[in-house]
């Protein structure tokens, strides 16, 4: 009856096993089928020249009482039998080691069912095999044991005992299904219809916890089945399929007279088994119909039924239903459904949602974004109320023709159907011009053939008027073309040069420079300087110039042929080509002779004596020039006023300074004695400590903890030091410096408090003195002041600074009388 090139394994006190094994001549092939019915009780199979055993009575067709009443109580109970046309009043009974030779075709899914009264077998007796594709049995505690390669950590051929085993009755029958998915090397076990899951198992998409296990011998195709028993086991309908089911189709479409009938028939091929003689509606289930429609399956041959739905449906139908469609195990004669790929299926009732009809989306075509006279979109037609009879690429005049205005030249349209409900109208080809100038639009008109069921004179196989639109040419301009000099080789970035892109976007993040990044190529740029192009928009670029130029005489050491040539990286559609002056060849860096104002102390500004807006340059010692602006923010300014009372400077307090860049003021103290800097700071929060630098004497920042962060030198090293001390962020503060410029060290006082900030780590002293707490060590130790510098701000989180006073006088709340009681 069978042949082999693998063997299988189970039973129980019998062991089943899918093994390699040579082609027989006498060898099946998939599909079979074996009920035992067809012989005499007590035959002996072996004598079949496709069965063989060790010993002569290793299958023997059996009547025994107890195993076929055993049979009626398992269909009874609901049980599926493999061949349910057959009488099952014999079954075989497996005594020893029992081999049936059945082969199936390379790389194929082979479903193996039986029926079985298992027995219980020792671990101890189970050796594996390579030569095994699967094995399995049952275990005295009933559970089964599968025989399977677990891939890691390193591969290994090994039993496992599937923990998910089903309650599991000696005495009483359970239906086995084996699936082979020889394509994949993979197996599956299933009992009475539910595959046997295992936390080492797997999904077909890898997922954990599944119900697939792979192959030990991977040959790719059955070759025998053979069974092992020590204690006799019985077996009955013995079944070898690959079956499948073709469907010519799934949707099924109402005609267009929209009364909810269905219009179409589908046919239903078998492969590898027949359907039974009397198939029916009555051998499937349809969940889903809608009322007033019923499902007809007729069968036309011993492979093939046709499957349609009589009736109209109940009113409203303008919506599609779907209907799950399932093979009942009485449809077919070999197997139960559920071993037949495909049996299942979904099913679409297409119905019409009213009259014939056109839906547009969008009706215009528009150009790509490389700008090169290509088309970047498809235009789609929607069918209603019927379809297409023809898919793929129509042809014009045949399927359709342009009845009113043209398609740009260089351009070729294209219109193809899906068959059902859909039409693709794409433009090819490149249009030569493609400036806005040559936008166009046009009409199509569909030939009724084209549908199941149309009129030529309906309205609706006419298009609307679908536009064609060209974008100009991206274009480069720069608001100015002259990098000024402040003083020193320094240039005037107050107000940088801005790079404006129209017809396309610059790529990259906000903030980020085009020249580090690569996007642009430079020349021609003095020595010292360095040039930076700041992404600030999509569509815009900062240019500046940063550091001082080596040479910077004027008029001998201008330049007037700066370059700037951009990449394709700096776009994010066009290539760098397309862009209208994406190279500039002739920018200008002009020098004057210009002196940075140094301030002497004492030093006082309160920035109330310059206009609203005034940036403040070379000429007050402030850079970069122009950069530090003097505002009447009113929520600043009235949350400075709101807040003090005492101020550094007895002035109006409407107007502070407003910074978004690192920004330096030149003061410049005497050396030694005590110097004291005075000022209203508006804290913000930062979220990671600055660089720290040996040229700091003093440093101070908040952290996002709202922590005063200090930079101090405790007698080692410059380093940052949180204390305990909370400064509130999103406000104004009073901060007092003093500094002892001759011992190297400074106090720092909070908001008019007369005790300094004072902390365990406080300073030590450079000679090793003992800690005092208030006191830290400068790390810069010149003995003077240079300048003052604010690092950090930037346009999304600007610094505010006003009141900045630096003197050698101490400030007159730090004069008073000091009481204190400990």
């Amino acid at each position: 009856m069978y042949a082999s090139r693998t063997t299988l394994g189970l039973l129980s006190a019998c062991i089943l096993c899918i093994r390699l094994a040579m082609p027989d001549a006498t060898a099946a092939t998939v599909p079979e089928a074996e009920s035992f019915e067809s012989y005499s009780p007590g035959y002996v199979i072996t004598n079949e020249v496709d069965w063989s055993g060790a010993s002569s009575e290793a299958g023997v067709v059996s009547t025994n009482a107890a195993a076929i009443n055993a049979l009626t109580t398992y269909t009874g109970a609901g049980g599926v039998l493999p061949l349910p046309a057959a009488t099952h009043d014999q079954v075989l009974a497996v005594n020893d080691s029992l081999t049936n030779t059945v082969s199936s075709a390379a790389d194929a899914v082979v479903i193996t069912e039986w029926l079985v009264m298992p027995t219980l077998r020792e671990a101890a007796d189970s050796p594996g095999d390579d030569n095994y594709q699967t094995a399995f049995y049952l275990n005295s505690d009933t559970n089964i044991v599968i025989w399977r390669r677990d891939l890691a950590p390193t591969e290994t051929n090994d039993w496992l005992v599937l923990a998910n085993t089903p309650t599991i009755e000696l005495a009483e029958w359970m239906r086995v299904t084996l699936t082979l998915d020889y394509a994949t090397d993979r197996y599956q076990l299933a009992i009475d219809g539910t595959p046997i899951s295992d936390p080492e198992g797997e999904q077909r998409d890898t997922t954990p916890n599944g119900t697939w296990f792979n192959m030990v011998q991977t040959n790719g195709a059955m070759a025998r089945f053979r069974a092992e028993a020590t204690i006799v086991t019985y077996v009955d309908d013995l079944v070898f399929t690959n079956r499948s089911l073709s469907y010519s189709g799934s949707l099924f479409s109402e005609p267009v007279g929209n009364d909810g009938s269905i219009a179409t028939t589908h046919t239903i091929t078998l492969a590898n088994d027949t359907f039974v003689s009397g198939l029916s509606t009555s051998d499937v289930s349809a969940v889903g119909v809608p009322d007033g429609l019923n499902v007809s399956l007729t069968r036309t041959g011993d492979t093939t039924a046709e499957l349609t739905f009589n009736g109209n449906a109940d009113a409203p139908h303008t919506s599609d239903e779907t209907v799950d469609f399932a093979f009942l195990d009485t449809a077919f004669t070999l197997g139960s459904a559920a071993s037949v790929v495909g049996y299942t299926n979904t099913l679409t009732l297409d119905f019409n949602d009213g009259p014939l009809g056109l839906g547009w989306s969008p009706t215009s075509f528009t150009e790509d974004t490389p700008n090169n006279g290509t088309i970047g979109n498809t235009v789609t037609a929607t069918i209603s109320g019927t379809t297409l009879a023809t898919s793929g690429t129509l042809t014009a005049p045949t399927h359709y023709s342009i009845t009113s205005g043209a398609v740009p030249s260089g351009l070729a349209l294209s219109i193809s159907s899906d068959g059902d409900k859909k039409l693709t109208l794409s433009l090819g080809s490149s249009a030569s011009p493609h400036t806005s100038s040559q936008d166009g639009s046009f009409v199509v008109t569909f030939e009724n053939t084209l549908f199941v069921e149309a009129s030529a004179a309906d309205p609706a196989l006419i298009s609307p008027s679908l536009s064609v639109t060209f974008d100009d040419q991206p274009e480069i301009s720069y608001s100015g073309t002259v990098f000024s000099e402040l003083v020193s080789g320094v240039i005037d970035n107050a107000s940088p040069i801005e790079i404006t892109l129209s017809g396309d976007t610059f790529d990259g993040a906000n903030g980020s420079d085009f020249v580090a990044a690569g996007k642009v190529t430079t020349n021609n740029i003095p020595a010292g300087l360095t040039l930076t192009l700041t992404k600030s928009s999509d569509t815009k670029l900062l240019a500046r110039l940063i550091g001082a130029a080596t040479a910077n005489s004027d008029p001998g050491d201008d330049v007037d042929t700066l370059t700037i040539t951009f990449k394709d990286a700096a776009f994010t559609a066009a290539d760098a080509d397309q862009v209208t002056g994406y190279s500039r060849t002739n920018l200008e860096v002009d020098f004057n002779n210009n002196t940075l104002v140094i301030n002497s102390t004492p030093y006082s500004e309160s920035f109330e004596g310059f206009a609203d807006g005034y940036g403040m340059g070379i000429v007050q010692g402030w850079q970069p020039h122009g950069s530090p602006v003097v505002t009447t923010e009113s929520t600043i300014v009235n949350a400075l006023k709101g807040d003090f009372t005492q101020f550094p400077l007895e002035t109006t307090h409407e107007q502070v300074l407003r910074m978004t860049e690192e920004t330096t003021v030149e003061i410049v103290s005497p050396s030694g004695g005590d110097l004291y800097t005075d000022a209203m700071l508006y804290v913000t929060a930062r979220d990671t400590a600055p660089g720290g630098s040996p040229d700091y004497q003093v440093a101070f920042y908040v952290n996002s903890s709202e922590k005063l962060v200090l930079w101090h030198d405790p007698g080692t090293v410059g380093q940052w030091l949180e204390t305990g001390t909370t400064v509130t962020t999103g406000a104004w503060h009073r901060f007092t410096v003093k500094q002892d410029q001759t011992e190297m060290r400074y106090q720092l006082y909070l908001d008019g408090a007369v005790a300094p900030v004072s902390d365990a780590a406080g300073y030590a002293g450079r000679t090793g003195s003992a800690t005092s707490g208030s006191w830290f060590g400068m790390v810069n130790t010149s003995g003077f002041m240079s300048r003052i510098r604010v690092v950090g701000a930037d346009t999304e989180v600007p610094a505010y600074l006003d009141d900045l006073v630096v003197r050698q006088t101490r400030p007159e709340y730090l004069s008073g009388t000091l009481f204190m009681f400990r």
